[in-house]
């Protein structure tokens, strides 16, 4: 029973409890999987492999089972290894018509206009929306403390060649002035 549920979890990395139980149709074999540890409770009702890592599998299941989800915020600036802030709830925004909530997500209902610069990057083989990395900062500069915005951006500095026209792109749209910041920042450097 239990190599049933290793193989699928092999081959999807996340699955609702409910898949399980379909393939073994005994639900207390996936609590004593979990209890014995054989298998990990990601989230409520979602399980994976106790050798992926929570955060990669967090975000494998959003973009598994919340389609029209983009990652964004802190969430996307550990991803481009820009951060080493404390992420308790991955950041995600969705369309405003579209309606979606999980305790470990916090989520933005945002207009079309504003779901720009989305592209995909892969975790443990899967695709994961997300939003490109200037997006990102322009995000960070929305939603975090200005302290947290200067470290991602100190870090996006060293690490990218500063696409400008994106972020003039994404200050006008976004209404940020992320420009003057990063300019600001290598003037100073």
């Amino acid at each position: 029973m239990s190599e049933v549920i290793i193989k699928y979890l092999q081959k999807n990395v996340v699955a609702r409890s409910s898949e399980l139980q379909a393939r073994v149709h005994n639900r207390m074999a996936i609590a004593r999987l979990t209890e014995q540890g054989v298998i990990q409770n990601v989230a409520r009702g979602y399980y994976s492999l106790p050798s992926v890592d929570i955060f990669d599998a967090l975000l494998i299941l959003i973009a598994k089972y919340y389609k029209g989800a983009v990652i964004s915020g802190l969430a996307a600036s550990r991803i481009y290894n820009l951060t080493d802030e404390n992420i308790e709830k991955i950041d995600v925004d969705i369309l405003s018509t579209s309606n979606i909530s999980n305790s470990f997500m916090n989520v933005r209902r945002t207009d079309r206009t504003r779901i720009v610069g989305v592209t995909t990057t892969e975790i443990l083989h899967k695709k994961i929306k997300i939003y490109d990395v200037e997006r990102m900062l322009a995000d960070i500069k929305i939603k975090y403390s200005s302290g947290v915005f200067y470290k991602v951006q100190k870090k996006y500095i060293k690490k990218h060649k500063p696409d400008f026209e994106k972020i003039k792109k994404y200050d006008e749209v976004l209404s940020t002035d992320v420009l003057r910041s990063v300019m600001q920042e290598l003037a100073d450097g």
